[in-house]
């Protein structure tokens, strides 16, 4: 279950509202969270930088409806969401300039925090490229290292894979929401990173990849 700020935070990701955006309109609020408070958001001031339907758009917000929504995709999906509030979020990924508001995961979430290496590549490999990858990879995840990769075409599935057969573990960063695998035939590859790694994706169900 989420909090209630959690719940807000995933609100504001929902509604294509960016960090900066969103920032600034929780400087109006003692807690994210209070953006469900009806009075409170009567009694807020929004200056000309904001939306003119910003706070007709907040008190229009069923927070039990959109719970009920939230719960019921991560349910269908067996993913569940990490808020920039949250414990498990990763703390580099808190440093760059417009973090996303929400993580959304499927697996072990711990690995967000453990040290990692990331390696990626074309999709069209040479041979020499291949045997590198794997030689890396494997050598890498022996080592202790969680390995981050893409979960596309060529060296991405390469180092998911090797890891996996290494006994490592991985993570794959998907470029639309946890609904849609892409490429289709890593699929089975996708189930087998939930169960022994982590899927995440910055972006919510229903979103496709695009080039």
């Amino acid at each position: 279950m989420l909090t209630r700020d959690e719940l807000a935070l995933v609100w504001f990701d929902y509604n294509d509202f960016s960090f900066a955006k969103t920032e600034k309109i929780l400087e109006k609020f003692d807690q994210i969270g209070d953006i469900f408070d009806k009075n409170l958001v009567k009694s807020a001031i929004f200056d000309k930088t904001f939306d003119d339907d910003l706070k007709e758009r907040l008190l229009k917000i069923n927070e039990e409806e959109f719970a009920d929504r939230i719960y019921d995709e991560f349910y269908k999906y067996n993913i569940s969401a990490i808020t920039f509030t949250s414990k498990n979020y990763p703390e580099k990924l808190k440093t760059i300039d417009a973090p996303p508001l929400v993580l959304y995961v499927r697996g072990d979430e711990s690995l967000l925090n453990k040290k990692s290496i990331s390696i990626v590549g074309t999709r069209k490999p040479t041979d020499y490229g291949k045997i590198v990858c794997e030689k890396f990879t494997k050598e890498l995840s022996s080592a202790g290292l969680v390995t981050v990769s893409g979960l596309a075409y060529g060296i991405d599935t390469i180092v998911a894979e090797t890891t996996l057969s290494s006994g490592g573990k991985t993570i794959a960063v998907l470029a639309g929401g946890l609904d849609s695998i892409y490429p289709a035939q890593n699929k089975s590859l996708s189930e087998r990173v939930a169960k022994n790694g982590l899927l995440v994706s910055e972006q919510r169900v229903g979103v496709k990849p695009a080039a």
